[in-house]
């Protein structure tokens, strides 16, 4: 049936972010989506088992682009960049914050930022366990202040937004014992250290290059 009609997974996601856009989450249904795509109700079924499985592939196409990269190296800068491109998603759509499940993160884009925030916690210095629980705890604290948002953002979404993840980095930081967070610290500065000048290539006339003269004369 998806062959002869022509229809597919994106197009049928599509279809409902733009019905959720013009009726909302609560008015959202299978037979709107079928109606706005001018089709049968089952094709509709045929790509998303109901409405729950429908609204898991909302929330995960909302999340598209959230773990792109590049990613700052430091894990606060890190942490902040994933929180604000979540809190971002969430509102490009009517009751975007409504469709993610922090609690059963259901598609790959969904496991994806969540295994994203949870290394950024790690590079921390956190355990597994604990940093898993900063990564929900993160996003909670973004899908709450997007359920605050209303129409029209301001600068208000944005400074409160800030705040939570200043409580939050702070709180994260706290919880690390010092030496682990001297070895993340060590481990990030050996990472953005340029190489010696003796590891750096030969030009490619054969002339040494000055810059590893200068440093073996020095």
């Amino acid at each position: 049936m998806a062959q002869r009609t022509g229809m597919n997974a994106e197009r049928v996601v599509a279809a409902a972010l733009d019905e959720l856009d013009d009726a909302g989450l609560d008015a959202l249904t299978m037979r709107r989506v079928a109606a706005r795509l001018g089709v049968q109700l089952n094709t509709v079924y045929w790509h998303a088992s109901g409405k729950p499985a429908l609204l898991d592939l909302m929330a995960d196409t909302l999340l598209s682009g959230c773990v792109r990269t590049p990613l700052p190296p430091a894990w606060p800068d890190r942490l902040r960049v994933l929180a604000g491109r979540l809190h971002d998603a969430l509102l490009s759509r009517r009751d975007g914050a409504r469709l993610l499940d922090p609690v059963r993160p259901a598609g790959p884009r969904a496991r994806a930022l969540s295994d994203a925030l949870a290394g950024a916690a790690a590079a921390a210095g956190l355990d597994r366990d604990a940093a898993a629980a900063a990564a929900r705890l993160v996003t909670y604290a973004v899908i709450g202040i997007a359920r605050e948002h209303g129409p029209g953002r301001t600068s208000d979404d944005d400074d409160r937004l800030a705040f939570a993840l200043d409580v939050l980095v702070d709180g994260i930081a706290a919880r690390v014992p010092a030496t682990a967070a001297r070895r993340a610290d060590d481990d990030l500065a050996r990472r953005l250290r340029p190489p010696p000048a003796a590891t750096r290539r030969p030009r490619a006339d054969g002339r040494p290059d000055p810059l590893s003269r200068r440093a073996t004369e020095g």
